[in-house]
């Protein structure tokens, strides 16, 4: 009984850890009110890496997270992108997690604007106006080099056929989404969409 009770000792600590954290970004009032804004109109006119695999793997792991925390008060938008990202797979609070991506976006991660502005995509994404929020954003996160945002983007600009110009563009946007190799997810559905555009 003692050894069971041990071991579940760190299990129920690390998911009171992650319940903790969640309720402080919630309350967050500065961070929250401005998920009413468009991530577009947010970032800033230059973007920093969100890829880095140290960060990454601290603010996977609950007994750092409250040290991510306190690197994204402070400022540092990587820590809040990957903090969201690993409540975001946690599937403790999906607020939470667009607080984090949110504020990521606005200090610069161009990835955090992407997942913040997929949230706000309609439930039939299939026709997109391509000026809305979530079509700004993703074009604006290409520029930057963002793999998904030009994923994104590119399938936005595939599914309007409005304007004969935006199959070119949408391909040429998809032309960026390999960044990370053709294993890539954000590649892969690149590949698909092209795939179907260029029939």
């Amino acid at each position: 009984m003692f050894l069971l009770l041990c071991l579940m000792l760190p299990s129920a600590w690390a998911e009171s850890n992650t319940s903790a954290l969640v309720k402080e970004i919630n309350a967050s009032k500065d961070w929250a009110g401005d998920l009413a804004r468009c991530p577009a109109d947010l970032m800033p006119a230059t973007s920093q890496p969100d890829y880095n695999h140290g960060v990454k793997a601290q603010c996977e792991t609950a007994s750092s997270q409250p040290a991510c925390m306190a690197a994204c008060k402070a400022g540092k938008g990587e820590y809040c992108y990957w903090l969201g990202v690993a409540l975001q797979a946690s599937e403790q609070d999906d607020r939470a997690s667009d607080i984090l991506f949110q504020r990521s976006c606005k200090l610069g991660v161009a990835s955090g604007c992407t997942n913040r502005a997929a949230t706000l995509m309609p439930e039939r994404p299939a026709k997109v106006d391509a000026q809305s929020c979530p079509a700004r954003t993703f074009e604006r996160t290409c520029a930057a080099n963002d793999p998904w945002g030009c994923s994104m983007c590119g399938f936005i600009l595939g599914g309007d056929k409005s304007n004969p110009r935006n199959r070119q563009k949408a391909l040429e946007a998809l032309k960026k989404s390999c960044k990370f190799g053709e294993e890539d997810p954000a590649c892969r559905a690149a590949l698909a969409m092209r795939k179907d555009l260029e029939r």
